[in-house]
């Protein structure tokens, strides 16, 4: 999904509210002071001349299993030094008084300690914004509360980080195209929704029996 939404974008400007900058997929963010294999990797980020768009994309993972709550303890002191509500944040996923049942806060914080890292190393500069992109149709009939269930596990979890740098944030898939399909969008922008709205905007009012997706 981050490529087919994103992919446009390499070329041109406008991306959140962006200009033109170098669009990177699957980029990997190590924190640094932590040993791993793999570092925490975005499915994609935008550096531009006026800051940078981490985003990390969701379809269907947030509903289909619970979420995992392990984090190494390698990434207490690197959370510590970024902010308190950022070590409390750690604390509380770890421990369960998150109760979070589709956010994968744990992925998240990696995520942001690495944006930290990649600021500090000046691998990006900022100021920079961790953007969760998530699916949504326009139309989910009874599936709706899971939806508003991730949003607002979503809004929590910003909440607990906004004492540091890095605004953390949520758009829709249905919130995305309803913006770019605006009469003031772009004819390339409004053309490139509508192509998105035929794979990623089905009507599930209609669905029935599974509300996992």
């Amino acid at each position: 999904m981050a490529v087919n939404f994103l992919a446009p974008f390499s070329a041109r400007g406008g991306l959140l509210g962006l200009g033109p900058g170098a669009l990177v997929f699957e980029r990997e963010l190590r924190v640094r002071g932590v040993r791993s294999r793999v570092g925490p990797t975005l499915d994609a980020v935008l550096q531009a001349e006026e800051g940078a768009v981490a985003v990390e994309v969701k379809t269907a993972e947030p509903w289909r299993k619970p979420p995992r709550r392990e984090i190494s303890s390698q990434y207490d002191a690197v959370a510590e030094s970024v902010s308190g509500g950022t070590i409390d944040a750690v604390r509380a996923v770890r421990s369960g008084r998150t109760d979070y049942q589709c956010l994968d806060a744990a992925q998240l914080l990696k995520h942001l300690l690495g944006i930290h890292s990649a600021v500090r190393d000046e691998a990006l500069h900022g100021p920079v914004r961790l953007v969760v992109l998530y699916w949504r149709p326009t139309r989910a009939g009874e599936h709706e509360a899971m939806f508003d269930r991730f949003e607002l596990e979503l809004d929590d979890f910003a909440e607990r980080v906004r004492d540091q740098p890095v605004a953390v944030s949520g758009i829709s898939t249905r919130d995305l195209l309803a913006h770019w399909s605006d009469r003031d969008s772009a004819a390339w922008l409004r053309e490139h929704a509508q192509a998105l709205r035929a794979r990623y905007d089905p009507d599930l009012s209609s669905a029935r029996g599974n509300s996992g997706v």
